[in-house]
């Protein structure tokens, strides 16, 4: 195909990325989004990924998919609905090796000898109803020691405490399949709870004017951005993440609550175990005393 050619098939399709073709020639997606898949690149381009296995969750028309390609990686890219554009003129266009597989992000398994170094999962976290499901499952088809590269749209104040903002779809900051949003802390906890360690935040994206950029959440922090404020407004960001998937039974206490949360003929000798780990009062007793402090507060003054 000349690029000429190439020019005219561009025209048969849509697309959501904006993919360099040579000779001149991009994919004509959508540009605005450009900003924000920037710092994936950026880490997709640090990585050697030669000799590694990469997945690529939601990979729309291929953008980070080629990528990590082109580091060395053998790519395995999937999409509950894949752009016809990657298979029919962009893969072949590259001469790639990529494997395109549609498939949700819910029914990810993989044979122990098939799992992956290093997973891509960008822009999709907050399009989904059941997160914790998801990271679940990435998590069980990564090998140990291998690198999680998350990008989502991040909820960037009220993040005193780990948060979850789950509007309804009516009510979404996005358009109505944009339904989880994870505070900073909220991400981190819950990454750690699904089997990974060391969590970088690597890149925060401001929604204010210009879209200020800033390499670290505490840089972020140290900053005079608007999305401080602490008015009952949601402020919505986009976050990029690394992380490490932990080595197996690595941590007493996550692998006990693993079998707690996962397992399905869990003995007594869990909830003692996990006591122990966690200093916890047996379960009657805390939740007593729990409910007795909110009395206590709840109580209206005694009149004189």
């Amino acid at each position: 195909m000349t690029p000429a050619e190439l020019s005219e098939a561009l025209k048969r399709y849509r697309f959501y990325h904006v993919i360099d073709l040579g000779y001149g020639i991009v994919t004509p997606g959508i540009r605005e989004f450009i900003s924000l898949q920037e710092p994936v690149l950026a880490e997709i381009r640090r990585a050697d990924l030669r000799g590694k296995r990469v997945l690529d969750v939601g990979c729309r028309d291929g953008l980070f998919s080629f990528e990590a390609e082109r580091r060395g990686g053998s790519v395995v890219a999937i999409d509950r609905t894949p752009s016809s554009a990657l298979n029919e003129l962009l893969i072949p266009w590259f001469k790639s090796s990529v494997e395109v597989q549609t498939l949700n992000v819910y029914d990810l398994s993989a044979d122990p000898e098939k799992r992956f170094d290093y997973v891509i999962f960008a822009g999709v976290l907050y399009h989904l109803r059941m997160p914790f499901e998801a990271i679940k499952r990435i998590a069980d088809v990564m090998n140990s020691g291998g690198t999680l590269l998350i990008e989502t749209a991040l909820m960037l104040n009220h993040h005193q405490y780990p948060f979850v903002y789950v509007p309804a779809p009516a009510n979404s900051p996005y358009e109505p399949t944009s339904v989880t949003f994870f505070n900073h802390r909220a991400l981190i906890d819950t990454l750690e709870c699904m089997g990974f360690e060391n969590v970088e935040c690597r890149a925060i994206i401001s929604p204010h004017s210009g879209h200020p950029r800033y390499e670290s959440w505490d840089a972020f922090c140290a900053s005079s951005d608007p999305s401080h404020s602490r008015t009952e407004d949601i402020a919505i960001g986009r976050g990029t993440y690394l992380c490490r998937r932990s080595p197996e039974h690595a941590s007493g206490h996550i692998a006990e609550l693993s079998r707690h949360w996962f397992g399905t003929s869990e003995s007594d000798q869990t909830a003692v175990k996990l006591r122990q780990l966690f200093g916890f009062i047996p379960g009657r007793e805390a939740v007593t005393r729990a409910f007795a402090s909110v009395s206590r507060k709840s109580d209206p003054p005694k009149r004189s």
